[in-house]
């Protein structure tokens, strides 16, 4: 076919309306879809706090959609504003990994073989939950420096050591870049998983 033909229904019948379903879904879980780019309020202290506003959820779904990677907001979604609840991370960790596990059907129905491809994405699944498994024990084992058992600095405390885990081996293994988390503060194993993705 022709690649301009094919990236314009790309385009228009998969990223948009899937872009589109995601944004609706963020919007509903709290985060942040405004023409506005801050707004001034008043702390309890009695100071004034500039809180950043502006057409965050439409973006995300693009970012975690394109595999783009970075953030709408510094902190990318480990901040509130960008991830508020934890249906709102399982939501951008799927949308993570959508468009890459479907590409490998795509591959199958190219090469008319949807066994192969079933047996690609097989593959696929069992090292990421592998992956998932290496990383969260590594992360639950004790620390002898610390002496606790779950190393919790760097992770995502709203949502926990598992989902901080998930999301750091699905955003590398589709080479995504956003994080929840950060991946400096992951043990040595997980930290070497993320580099081997």
């Amino acid at each position: 076919g022709n690649f301009w033909v094919d990236m314009i229904r790309t385009t228009l019948y998969l990223l948009l309306p899937l872009s589109f379903i995601l944004s609706i879904l963020l919007i509903s879980q709290g985060v942040v879809q405004s023409f506005s780019s801050y707004t001034i309020t008043k702390t309890i202290e009695g100071t004034q706090q500039i809180i950043s506003l502006g057409p965050a959820a439409s973006q995300i779904a693009i970012k975690q959609l394109g595999t783009n990677g970075g953030g709408f907001f510094g902190a990318n979604s480990a901040f509130p504003f960008e991830n508020p609840t934890p249906l709102s991370n399982f939501l951008q960790v799927i949308s993570i990994l959508l468009i890459p596990a479907a590409l490998v059907f795509t591959y199958g129905r190219i090469i008319g073989n949807k066994k192969h491809a079933w047996m690609l994405f097989g593959v696929m699944m069992i090292v990421f939950i592998a992956e998932v498994l290496v990383s969260y024990y590594s992360e639950l084992s004790t620390s002898v420096v610390f002496q606790k058992s779950q190393l919790m600095e760097g992770k995502e405390t709203r949502f926990g050591l598992l989902n901080s885990i998930v999301w750091s081996v699905a955003t590398t293994a589709a080479s995504n870049g956003s994080v929840n988390s950060m991946h400096s503060s992951l043990s040595p194993i997980s930290g070497f998983i993320c580099l081997l993705n």
